[in-house]
């Protein structure tokens, strides 16, 4: 994992961890894409 993921992981966790069920989930995943559905661009155009 690249090292700002870990620190922004970690980030999260010293702040939400209380010990207690429903504390919650962190998941990391890759975007692939981005789609604008009202102008239907892909990429960074989709986001700006």
């Amino acid at each position: 994992m690249d090292e700002e993921l870990v620190k922004f992981i970690n980030i999260i966790l010293n702040k939400a961890h209380t010990g207690r069920k429903g504390d919650g989930k962190i998941f990391v995943s890759d975007i692939s894409d981005a789609i604008s559905i009202r102008t239907k661009e892909h990429g960074i155009k989709a986001i700006t």
